[in-house]
């Protein structure tokens, strides 16, 4: 008796040391796929003002739709506008040099992609997305400016939270 006992207690060890084995490379292979679904980095020079100040389009990276849908959360990095105070330096024409700016530094983090392309037409659309935030025009006493980086970290609403 004694040694069925033995027998089953070891068969029943056997089992949980097995499930537990399986289940950790259950939760490794999702954290590495999850790992895996975190895009490259991809450069934007410029934002514009959307649905009213509601929104902000960010432009111009190619083949934007290949990269992005509408849902998806995207991490922006900001930096300090370098882009943007670059190209207003080359144009003389440029609204910041009649005007304060604001390098709009408060965007850097995670946003979702509510569309692409210039709301009241068909520019931009498959080179610039859109972000739901606040944003100065360019009839503004201080229009924001933005320019930096972004990556794709979620699809359609899946936020991993840092």
């Amino acid at each position: 008796m004694a040694k069925k006992k033995f027998t089953t207690t070891r068969i029943v060890i056997t089992i949980l040391v097995l499930a537990v084995i399986l289940y950790l490379v259950y939760v490794f292979s999702q954290r590495q796929k999850k790992s895996s679904e975190e895009g490259d980095w991809h450069n934007f020079n410029w934002g514009g003002s959307q649905h009213g100040g509601t929104e902000v389009l960010l432009c111009c990276t190619p083949n934007i739709t290949d990269i992005l849908q509408v849902g998806d959360m995207v991490q922006l990095d900001i930096g300090g506008c370098e882009k943007a105070f670059a190209q207003m330096i080359q144009d003389p024409s440029h609204i910041c040099t009649t005007k304060t700016c604001v390098c709009r530094g408060d965007l850097t983090g995670v946003h979702e992609v509510v569309g692409f392309g210039d709301d009241s037409g068909t520019s931009f659309t498959n080179t610039g997305f859109r972000i739901q935030a606040s944003w100065e025009s360019s009839s503004s006493p201080t229009p924001s400016i933005v320019s930096g980086k972004f990556r794709k970290i979620g699809g359609n609403g899946d936020v991993k939270w840092f």
